[in-house]
């Protein structure tokens, strides 16, 4: 070393002068101060004498608040901007009727998301420096480094698996403009945080939304990938970044994927709970056969679980056609005469399981009965909390309509007394069809009903039922009050009951070797 010494010349060395100036420099950059003030003095009290400095203090008050009254303080700038993509957020969602079953409460919930999001961003951003100063190796990383840790892709799960992959991809953009405004800013994290966002929603989709798993597989399997690359970038483009800065980073965008996993399935089943929303999950869990009041039904009442399974197979299939959930119209279709249970002997399906009990009945007892299973039925939809959606078919099956069967035999049996017969005693008391999905479970359960009633149905058979019946329910005005349901759609209904039916109903060859229409040899 002393010898190296000998070769090496100094040729910097400090200044006193120019660092003088410099100091200059900078405090000429400086607003002085002209007064300091303590929080809560009193410059005047009522009868004291106002001298010079009085006046002159009060004078730079004066100034003072003028000069920060014309500044907009930035949260009202981040309020109003964040104000104007909500309203548009809405107009889309409004015209472009996203948001799955759960539509109705989309604007709501994105509300509440995009606030519980915002906080985790911040809770995230302040406890990340703690951590880092307890660790037991030092790294040297700049601070907003550690943004890339945040689990900035929660808000995006949640949407996507509680309502769809277009509220989702919105929420993205939105949730990039948030995100960037809880790092200064940075453009760098806007991309950072749209690109994960995305990533997330069509993992989602992906997956579909069928399973909890889902949103740790779209993490996984798609989110991860995304931040790992986009930080492995930055970090590489980053100036004087070395090995070990750029593996923190790197690692960062890891912890943010997984958190954003168990953070995300944690909140959805608490969004469900407090929003009263229904998942794909929900209704999958729901239509499960297995489950104790169904076990009830196949034992009670035989004929009404058939006859339940065959209108969600119609229902099933005019969903698909209409592009709606086919598991919210098997869900409805599973429970929507689950009120027969409690009497089931009343009911045609089940009457070969049990005797007729409407021969010691007048046709006003029998009709009431049959009414009664629409409010046993929504009793028991209370019971087993089922989600609105699902209860509604209970109520909205049969609209309006008529008993028809026992109508048709009081009104024969009050001939010369028609001023004591009061048709009204004879309806159902459930609204009519609100939704499409309704519509479509009263259809269903009409033409399915009415099939049975054929003995060898042929193509146009079945052709004939489903028509008379779609004419006859919108001759009673069964559909005004149902939202989006068109002369084209209940074409759409019509053709896939029939081909439905068809295939049901086809004819066979016949079994070779056997006739069954002779007894067998005792």
């Amino acid at each position: 070393m002393p010898i190296l010494l000998d070769f090496i010349s100094t040729n910097v060395s400090y200044s006193k002068v120019l660092t003088r100036l410099e100091e200059v420099k900078a405090l000429a950059l400086v607003n002085p101060v002209f007064i300091h003030l303590k929080k809560g003095r009193v410059v005047l009290r009522s009868g004291d004498e106002v001298s010079r400095d009085h006046m002159r203090l009060i004078q730079l008050i004066a100034a003072e608040e003028k000069t920060s009254s014309r500044r907009v303080p930035g949260v009202i700038f981040i309020l109003v901007s964040l104000g104007v993509l909500f309203f548009f957020i809405w107009r889309l969602n409004t015209l472009a009727k996203t948001g799955g079953i759960n539509r109705p409460r989309l604007n709501f919930v994105s509300g509440m998301t995009f606030i519980a999001c915002a906080l985790i961003y911040r809770l995230a951003l302040f406890l990340y420096p703690l951590v880092l100063k307890n660790l037991a190796f030092r790294v040297q990383i700049e601070g907003d480094v550690l943004a890339y840790g945040v689990p900035f892709a929660v808000g995006s799960l949640i949407i996507a698996f509680l309502f769809d992959l277009q509220s989702a991809v919105v929420f993205s953009f939105i949730n990039a403009v948030i995100g960037a405004f809880a790092c200064d800013w940075d453009f760098r994290i806007m991309l950072y945080v749209l690109a994960g966002n995305l990533a997330a929603a069509f993992g989602i989709e992906f997956y579909q939304r069928l399973k909890r798993s889902s949103v740790f597989k779209a993490s996984f399997f798609w989110l991860l990938p995304v931040n790992l690359a986009i930080t492995l970038l930055f970090a590489l483009s980053a100036d004087g970044g070395g090995w070990l800065p750029t593996a923190f980073t790197v690692l960062l965008g890891a912890l943010a994927a997984l958190l954003s996993a168990f953070v995300a399935n944690f909140l959805i089943p608490l969004w469900e709970v407090m929003f009263k929303l229904v998942t794909d999950l929900k209704l999958v869990e729901l239509s499960n056969l297995n489950l104790p009041c169904f076990r009830e039904m196949l034992e009670k009442a035989p004929g009404t679980y058939h006859h339940s399974q065959m209108v969600a197979t119609l229902a099933e299939s005019a969903a698909q056609e209409l592009e709606l959930s086919p598991l919210l119209l098997r869900a409805m279709a599973l429970y929507h005469d689950i009120g027969k249970v409690d009497n089931p002997q009343f009911f045609t399906e089940n009457q070969s399981v049990y005797e007729d009990p409407h021969a010691q009945l007048t046709p006003l007892e029998s009709a009431k009965v049959i009414i009664s299973h629409i409010p046993l039925g929504l009793e028991k939809a209370e019971r087993l909390k089922l989600p609105r959606q699902v209860a509604q078919a209970i109520s909205q099956h049969h609209g309006s309509k008529l008993v028809k069967f026992f109508h048709a035999r009081a009104l024969e049996l009050s001939a010369g007394r028609l001023d004591e017969f009061d048709e009204n005693m004879f309806r159902y008391p459930g609204k009519k069809p609100q939704q499409v999905e309704a519509a479509i479970i009263m259809l269903a359960d009409q033409v399915e009903a009415a099939s049975k009633s054929l003995s060898a149905p042929g193509d146009q058979d079945i052709r004939n039922v489903v028509e008379k019946i779609i004419a006859s329910d919108i001759a009673e005005n069964q559909f005004d009050e149902c939202d989006g349901l068109t002369f084209k759609a209940l074409n759409v209904i019509a053709r896939s009951f029939y081909d439905k039916l068809a295939s049901i109903y086809h004819q066979r060859v016949s079994y070779p070797g056997f006739d069954f229409s002779k007894a067998a040899a005792t």
